[in-house]
């Protein structure tokens, strides 16, 4: 249950970032804020489907991720998940 933030709205979140391939973290915060619009897409994608006090996992096609530029150690046209939960807007 709860508020559902938009793309203009500012946002705090827990989350844990995995390469959809093998498992991996390559990312992790208990505690992040930052603008819906200032993550990649699919990521901001899944935080406007999700309520405040919900917890999600979204599966990020390398389109809506970081696509053939990768991003240190994500390679290039790699599937992402994300686990999301304590969200605040």
């Amino acid at each position: 249950t709860g508020a559902m933030p938009s793309a203009a709205d500012k946002v705090s979140i827990a989350y844990k970032g995995t390469l959809a391939s093998d498992g991996s973290a390559f990312d992790a915060s208990e505690r992040a804020e930052f603008g819906v619009n200032e993550v990649i897409p699919g990521f901001s994608e899944g935080l406007m489907l999700m309520k405040v006090g919900a917890r999600i996992r979204v599966c990020i096609p390398a389109a809506l991720g970081y696509g053939a530029r990768g991003a240190g150690q994500i390679r290039a046209n790699a599937g992402l998940v994300c686990a999301m939960d304590q969200l605040t807007i």
